[in-house]
């Protein structure tokens, strides 16, 4: 008899426990399908910089009228995105009304380049960023100005086009672990620093993914299918004028503790393995402080300390590269021109004036 009881009550815990799972990996299939990756073509590229339409569950869409649906963009890119995040609201039978928030990880403008102009476009749609990026929307002087000294007035023009300022009144600063809900999810804002001291991720309840900015590193499918050892390179950007690695190092440990089961990439897509992406961005964000440290020794000044990181970013990225029995691939290299160019230039930045 007991034998008996003891089979039923183990048949029906281990009965329970698969349900529990089916649930559950349905449930998450569920959430990540609310998440559509939209690809901005930035600087005319495929799969570089992403933003994210964020849409309610399909099971309660179906209970509500469209036009009662809310929805979310987070990362915008450029104004020359617009059109792309639009044709996806349309192709989607959304609203223009329905988007709630606009949603920034930091305001370099390769993020949060579209927002003044997008946020015109959407009558109901707020702006939401760190409480250190909000004075910069609403006077973007500072911003333009910091930009076109780096990429010139032409480049700046024809990469980004006009930043507008946007209205206080359209704005939402939001504290390190605020929350805010939209529909039937919650998402949690967590301040990252390291690449920027504006930057934040955001933690999302429905996809149980955090969306990264930059903070959990740069992978690029074109680099990614090259790969012969690892199945994707993950590397930081170190882009001016905030590269902090320790502050960095502590982000990594801010994303991880959320317990998000993947990570969206901004450039680009879904990391999966958030220990290993850990991993990765660790070691290289420690290569990428050696290089900063060495600089700041020699105490070189202007173009030959940054001559000399531009020399050393080079190596770091031959290096990973080579690790995959990447070499000598132009394309690869191409790909990764604007990563290298701005990491030499964050760090020479951080070497002379921090």
């Amino acid at each position: 008899m007991l034998q008996t009881i003891f089979k039923t009550s183990f048949i029906k815990k281990t009965t329970q426990t698969i349900i529990k799972k089916f649930i559950t990996t349905k449930m998450g299939d569920l959430g990540r399908s609310t998440v559509e990756t939209i690809d901005t073509y930035y600087n005319n590229s495929e799969k570089f910089a992403a933003a994210f339409l964020l849409r309610e569950p399909e099971v309660l869409s179906k209970e509500k009228a469209k036009e009662k649906e809310e929805v979310a963009f987070i990362e915008n890119n450029t104004n020359k995105a617009i059109p792309f995040l639009l044709d996806r609201l349309e192709k989607q039978n959304i609203a223009f009304e329905s988007v709630k928030y606009l949603i920034v990880t930091h305001i370099h403008l390769d993020h949060a380049g579209a927002t003044s102009q997008l946020v015109r476009k959407l009558p109901n749609a707020t702006v939401v960023a760190h409480p250190r990026a909000v004075p910069h929307l609403i006077n973007p002087s500072k911003l333009i100005a910091g930009v076109t000294e780096i990429y010139g007035k032409e480049n700046f023009e024809k990469l980004y086009g006009e930043i507008l300022p946007i209205e206080k009144n359209r704005i939402k600063s939001v504290e390190d672990y605020e929350t805010l809900q939209i529909g039937s999810r919650n998402l949690t804002f967590i301040h990252t620093r390291g690449h920027a001291k504006h930057h934040m991720c955001v933690y999302d309840s429905v996809s149980k993914g955090i969306f990264t900015g930059d903070s959990f590193g740069i992978s690029y499918p074109l680099i990614n299918k090259k790969c012969q050892n690892l199945s994707s390179i993950l590397f930081p950007s170190t882009s001016p004028i905030d590269f902090e690695p320790d502050q960095a190092l502590l982000s990594l440990d801010k994303i991880i503790n959320t317990g998000a089961s993947h990570a969206y990439l901004t450039h680009y897509g879904i990391w999966e393995d958030l220990q290993f992406g850990k991993k990765l961005m660790t070691r290289n964000i420690n290569k990428l402080n050696d290089i900063l440290l060495k600089a700041k020794k020699l105490k070189l000044k202007g173009e030959k300390l940054l001559e000399f990181c531009q020399k050393e970013v080079d190596n770091f990225f031959i290096e990973i590269l080579a690790q995959e029995k990447i070499v000598d691939d132009k394309e690869a290299w191409e790909r990764l021109y604007f990563d290298r160019t701005l990491n030499a230039e964050g760090i020479a930045f951080c070497a002379e004036f921090r």
